[in-house]
């Protein structure tokens, strides 16, 4: 699961457990105050809901086994809670009763919308059922044991169309999760698609297209300048592949960005400009750090075994740029201070 949507789904949790534990908390005031509350969900309802909403609010955080559980715990609680509600159906005072049924009719509907929320898939439907199934359970109880005073027909009529709104609900809920799902798989694989036409396949950093893409985004976002472009070129690659095979040249080529990696900055990226040819771009990095950056990268391919380099080693050209006189301008001087990298031996960095 994302990291990203594993984080927005706790807050979510987070807010909801906040929500329950102050709803539970003024409704207790409410009913008091108005003479209307009974003594269960005076003194157990309540206070046991709101302690399991504020313990949920931070057990949350302690992993996937204690969320999982907070989750069940606190939808099962949101349903004995409209449970305890319908054990005052048959309420002996009027204005007690009617509040009862009026107000635990208008919670039930929730019980499948919140369990759409919490649970994943075909877990959401069990817990919509199961979840309705515990106030449902306990009206057929309660009105086994009661008369026609107690329990009128209306009242059947009303959880009969609580029962039907439910069904509804949970079909409704169904559809919409199955289409997420759908668009969900859609993005996903639109994702792969674009990261495959954006990534290079052997040595799995940016290939020229997605270079190309990073260089657009910087230019459109505030980063940081100049940036340094550092361009760099594996000097006698051919001849490793002439002479070894293009087995062996694909690996070295993947030896040789492995060990490039590590040496990065945590902003800069690294793609493959062309065969042998690696474009880094440095956000923020003025001279000095850039030299030294290249530096390190250079030092780090001519301390591969040869055994993993075929003794290639890279020639580095490096251009600052401030944002001025166009990044094709800044590409091109780039490629012309490796070119006299090469010029001069290989092997070494040259600023242009």
């Amino acid at each position: 699961m994302d990291i990203e949507f594993i984080r927005l789904r706790k807050r979510m949790l987070r807010l909801l457990f906040a929500i329950g534990f102050v709803c539970n908390g003024w409704f207790l005031i409410f009913e008091t105050s108005s003479g209307i509350i009974s003594a269960r969900d005076a003194y157990v309802t309540y206070p046991s809901v709101m302690f399991i909403y504020a313990a949920g609010f931070f057990v949350i955080e302690l992993g996937d086994r204690w969320r999982a559980a907070t989750e069940w715990l606190a939808f099962l609680s949101f349903c004995a809670n409209c449970a305890s509600g319908v054990l005052s159906f048959t309420a002996a005072d009027e204005p007690v009763r009617y509040y009862a049924i009026a107000d635990t009719l208008q919670w039930i509907p929730l019980i499948s919308i919140i369990a759409f929320m919490i649970f994943p898939g075909r877990q959401s439907v069990v817990a919509s059922v199961v979840g309705f199934l515990i106030p449902a359970g306990t009206a057929g109880w309660v009105w086994w044991g009661s008369d026609a005073a107690t329990w009128p027909a209306t009242t059947s009529t009303l959880l009969f169309n609580a029962l039907v709104i439910h069904v509804v609900s949970v079909a409704a809920l169904v559809l919409f999760s199955h289409s997420q799902a759908a668009f969900q798989q859609a993005r996903a694989e639109a994702r792969m698609m674009e990261s495959a036409a954006l990534s290079d396949p052997l040595t799995g950093i940016a290939n020229r297209r997605g270079i190309e893409r990073a260089l657009e985004t910087q230019t459109a976002a505030s980063v940081p300048r100049p940036w340094a472009l550092i361009l760099l070129d594996m000097d006698h690659f051919k001849m490793v592949n002439d002479e070894r095979g293009h087995v062996f040249g694909d690996r070295v080529l993947q030896n040789v960005v492995n060990a490039i990696r590590p040496n990065l900055r945590g902003g800069d990226v690294i793609g493959r400009w062309g065969g042998d040819e690696f474009l880094v771009i440095s956000p923020g990095a003025p001279a000095a750090e850039a030299e030294a950056l290249a530096e390190r990268l250079r030092q780090a391919v001519a301390g591969l075994p040869e055994d993993d380099s075929g003794g290639v080693t890279i020639s580095v050209g490096i251009a600052l740029w401030n944002g001025e006189g166009g990044l094709v301008e800044a590409l091109r001087q780039v490629d012309a201070a490796l070119y006299r990298s090469k010029q001069m031996g290989r092997n070494r960095v040259v600023f242009a």
